[in-house]
This record gives C-alpha cells, sequence and structure tokens, in this order.
C-alpha cells in the first residue's frame, strides 16, 4: 500500500472516509505502528484522527505547553529534546526509589502534575492557533522568523529521534492537566497522525498508561539508575521505548555511531567483538594494530 494512498483517505475529513477505505488501512496500521491495539481501536483512529504535515524545523510540540494530541509518524523523521532546567524535581525523592507498583505509579503522577513553564520558545502551532483566534499577524510572522533561525539549543538537550511507525505525546494525554516534558522538532518534511484528547482516551490511554507504569517500574528496580536524581530517572523512564528483536537479528553493530543504551528485558543476545577494529575506534589509547596471517589468530579477550 503507498503512502500516497494512505494520506488521500486521511486527509478527508472523518464523515468523507468511506468504511471500505478504513477497513482497508488497518492491517497496514497494526503493522506500521506497534501500539500494542485490537483492530477495532485501529479503525476508530483510521477514521476519526487528522493529518498533520511539517516542515524540518516546526516545533511539533513545545515542552511546557499544555498537550491535546497525541502523534504516530507516516514519513519523516523528529527529534526529542529535554530542557533539564525546567524539570522539577520530585518533592519526595523517595517515591522513586523504593520501587514497586506504587512508586511507579508516584512517579507517573508527578510527571503528570509539573507546572507549565511561562517562558521558552514557542512553537509554530501554538503562535499560529492564537492568531487564529484573534492575534495579530506578529504572531504568524514570529513562528515564520523562528522556523527560518531556529536555534535548537534553547530547546535543551537532545534526546532520541523518531522515525516512521514511532509515535510521541502521549505523556501528556495521561492527565488533562498534565503539560509537555519535551520539546518535538522535525527535521525533515514529516507527516503525521494527529489523535485528539477524546479520540485518545476511548483508544488509547488504558494501553499506554500501563506501558508507561511499565517504564517506570524499571526504572525503578534497575540498579543502573540508583544514584540518578529524581528528575533524571523521570526523564529515563519517559526516553524508554520496548522493542523486540527476533532470532539472528543485530541489535547494534560495531562500528556504528552510538544511538542509546540498550536493555534486555527477556531473552538472550551473543556479543561478538572484532578487536582489530580497536585501534581505529579509540585512536586515543595508542593501541597497537593487529596484522594476522591466514594461520593466526586474533587474541581474545578476557
Amino acid at each position: 500500500m503507498s503512502l500516497s494512498h494512505i494520506v488521500q483517505c486521511i486527509s478527508k475529513s472523518a464523515s468523507e472516509r468511506s468504511d471500505s477505505e478504513v477497513i482497508e488501512l488497518v492491517d497496514w496500521f497494526l503493522n506500521m505502528c506497534p501500539l500494542n491495539i485490537k483492530p477495532d481501536v485501529a479503525r476508530d483512529i483510521l477514521r476519526n484522527c487528522a493529518f498533520r504535515q511539517c516542515q524540518r524545523d516546526d516545533v511539533i510540540i513545545r515542552q511546557g505547553e499544555q498537550g491535546d494530541s497525541f502523534y504516530i509518524i507516516l514519513d519523516g523523521k523528529v527529534s526529542v529534546y529535554i530542557n533539564t532546567e525546567a524539570v522539577l524535581d520530585d518533592p519526595d525523592d523517595e517515591a522513586t526509589t523504593t520501587g514497586g507498583e506504587e512508586a511507579a505509579q508516584a512517579a507517573v503522577n508527578a510527571t503528570a502534575a509539573q507546572p507549565e513553564q511561562s517562558q521558552g520558545p514557542v512553537s509554530v502551532s501554538s503562535l499560529k492557533r492564537k492568531a487564529s483566534k484573534g492575534g495579530t499577524s506578529a504572531a504568524i510572522a514570529a513562528a515564520t522568523a523562528e522556523k527560518k533561525e531556529l536555534d535548537r539549543t534553547k530547546y535543551g538537550n537532545f534526546i532520541v529521534n523518531f522515525g516512521a511507525g514511532k509515535s510521541f505525546g502521549e505523556l501528556a494525554l495521561i492527565n488533562k492537566d498534565c503539560v509537555r516534558n519535551a520539546s518535538i522538532i522535525a527535521d525533515e518534511p514529516t507527516l503525521l497522525i494527529e489523535v485528539n484528547r477524546d479520540l485518545y482516551n476511548r483508544s488509547l490511554r488504558s494501553v499506554q498508561e500501563a506501558e508507561l507504569r511499565e517504564r517506570f517500574e524499571f526504572v525503578s528496580r534497575c540498579n543502573v539508575f540508583d544514584s540518578w536524581p529524581s528528575k533524571y530517572r523521570r526523564q529515563a523512564a519517559m526516553s524508554l521505548r520496548k522493542e523486540n528483536f527476533g532470532f539472528d537479528a543485530t541489535i547494534v553493530r560495531q562500528g556504528d555511531p552510538l544511538d542509546g543504551l540498550q536493555f534486555i528485558v527477556s531473552g538472550q543476545a551473543k556479543v561478538v567483538v572484532n578487536i582489530p577494529m580497536h585501534p581505529g575506534q579509540y585512536p586515543l589509547l595508542g593501541l597497537r594494530e593487529f596484522h594476522f596471517g591466514s594461520d593466526e589468530q586474533p587474541p581474545t579477550g578476557s
């Protein structure tokens, strides 16, 4: 199924989408976006979602704004940024260190209760919304200027990239008073499925709330995060994404750029190291280069 066919369907108003069109997209949607939902839920989303196009450097979500939509990437790529100075510490640091379901729920509640920040960069979409509600043309001009001269450093630290099939924006919809905990910026022309709060609440909230609790429980149990301040543990939990790898799949490849840390929750993995690559990978260590003949074997690590 072509992307243009999908866009053609969801670009229509909900009332104009035929049952046959929507049903035709369900299998594709379930394969493209691993949301762990049933076909009838997928039909509801495809029937009632909105379609959104973004250009490079469009600020889709701004940290501190009130959130009212959840997004699924059809095509393109976005980056996630978090301003750590705008993230509050937990009033009771023990709430996220004791572990277990109660601690995880406390962390979810603390995340949902963070107040909106009054300062900081404003998203293009929010400026356009203000202008459409009676604002001046200066709002649109400011949005255009920001897009042309976007300085991403003011949005905080880069966290991760998301590509086609990934989703974002659920945290602000877990609680109706929750604000955005990160900024999301388009890296290239990007096509999005937009799910409003009402549609999210009836189709996705229960599943994703359970997944969020699972992420906080993992962080509370994993000793890697024991010494981290609570606000960074919360950020780690928000950044986690579960992925499944089949037998014999490559999880990471030696020599590729590092783009994150993987934790094995279940299953096993085999670590294979090509030692002769180390001198080129770590030039500052002054490692000698290995040259092996046909009958020689490289040394093995201990």
